[in-house]
């Protein structure tokens, strides 16, 4: 039985164990993975002592992937560039670390919703840790511009500084009418609220994307939809696709992701 398991805090809503249940089912692999809530200040000793156990390795969330990136021995070009970890392997009684949220978004947009990012106008909504994780993959699909608003805007402007210009950070009165692509990386949803921005950043032809996911409509992608937008997703597919690039770091084959998703939204 191949040990794996998944650490956050919170993490009783993690839908990570029976994801990746259902991909080693594809393969007739036989692996226990399980939800492990950790002590906020005790990351790197509960990781030292899962490794003790011989797991093949973890997958990390809120509020950790920073924590984990420190605690690693080697890491990816992708999560170095980051600064940030979400998938652990135990190797040689070493921790590599590596970050496949950008890739799942990617995989996710192009592949099964079919949303063009080369030469397109994208905003991102709020520039945290989900959003910083993000931004070099929509970026290497080589969009027309990537502007960032962030409700404070300090945080963006220096964000924008600190990438030398490749992202721009702007006012809601500096937007654009009708962005191909919206993405919604805020925390927002979470209090039912939305943010404050002009509806005119949206049209009928602007693909709304929200990163987090719902049995229901977001609010974000509630409020996109008043706004004319007809194109909306939420990032229940991010999270199978980043899930699927996590399982490929551990075993070397990729899963089907299409029917997994499919498993997920019938529930």
């Amino acid at each position: 039985m191949i040990e794996l398991a998944v650490l956050g805090n919170p993490i009783a809503h993690s839908r990570s164990p029976e994801i990746h249940h259902l991909f080693a089912k594809q393969f007739n692999l036989a692996i226990n993975y399980q939800k492990r809530e950790v002590p906020l200040d005790a990351f790197a000793q509960v990781v030292r002592e899962l490794q003790a156990k011989n797991l093949k390795g973890c997958n990390v969330t809120v509020p950790f992937k920073a924590d984990a990136y420190r605690i690693c021995d080697v890491v990816t070009a992708e999560a170095e560039a980051l600064g940030v970890v979400n998938t652990l392997i135990f190797r040689d009684q070493q921790v590599l670390g590596d970050n496949t949220d950008g890739r799942g978004l990617i995989l996710d947009l192009v592949e099964h919703l079919g949303v063009v990012l080369a030469g397109s106008r994208v905003l991102l909504l709020g520039i945290g840790g989900a959003a910083r994780g993000v931004v070099p993959a929509l970026l290497a699909c080589e969009p027309e511009c990537l502007h960032i608003w962030n409700r404070t805007e300090a945080v963006a402007q220096v964000y924008a500084a600190d990438m030398g210009g490749v992202v721009s950070a702007r006012r809601p009165s500096e937007l654009l009418a009708g962005y191909d692509l919206v993405i919604n990386a805020t925390a927002a949803g979470l209090r039912g609220a939305v943010p404050e921005l002009p509806p005119q950043i949206i049209d009928h032809h602007t693909f709304c994307y929200d990163l987090s996911y719902s049995p229901r409509l977001t609010p974000f992608l509630t409020w996109a939809e008043t706004c004319g937008a007809t194109l909306l997703a939420d990032g229940l597919g991010m999270l199978v696709a980043q899930a699927a690039f996590s399982f490929e770091v551990w075993f070397d084959v990729f899963p089907r992701v299409l029917p997994v998703l499919s498993h997920l939204k019938e529930k």
